[in-house]
């Protein structure tokens, strides 16, 4: 009978995760998931236009922004020209990053990554691209609101 040698695995050693780290890493996200969320509707109706619609989507994002905000972009519905023309933006989420966030301060900022579909003159003549915006939020009371979006 021929003889088999036993081959020993080796597993390499893995880093381990102590359970404080790992109850730190299921708060953070659990707190951050506010202002994921928040984020992915606000940019999704902020940067979705359409010259049809007057400015309903600068209308939709009132309620989630801050009072100081919302001044502001009543102020774009109420003093905005419509182009001639066609034209209309379609914005959908890629991804999405919670870049700083301050319980005890109430303020944070998100990075959104974007595929803007632009359409000028016509629903066939459309381009798209790929932009950032940067959403800046602060508390109001028990909730989060956009305090600012800046497109880059």
């Amino acid at each position: 009978m021929a003889q088999v040698d036993e081959v020993e695995e080796v597993i390499p050693s893995r880093p381990t995760i102590s359970e404080q780290e790992l109850e730190e890493e299921r708060e953070t996200r659990i707190t951050s998931a506010d202002v994921v969320s928040l984020s992915k509707t606000f940019v999704t109706r902020y940067g979705s236009y359409s010259n049809e619609a007057n400015f309903a989507n600068l209308e939709d994002v009132l309620p989630l922004a801050s009072v100081s905000f919302a001044s502001e972009l009543q102020n774009v519905i109420d003093t905005g020209v419509v182009p001639e023309g066609y034209y209309g933006v379609s914005t959908s989420i890629v991804t999405v990053t919670v870049d700083e966030k301050d319980e005890a301060a109430g303020t944070a900022q998100v990075t959104v990554m974007t595929q803007r579909e632009e359409a000028i003159g016509s629903t066939q003549n459309v381009t798209v691209k790929y932009q950032d915006v940067i959403l800046l939020f602060v508390k109001e009371g028990d909730a989060w609101k956009v305090d600012s979006a800046t497109w880059q």
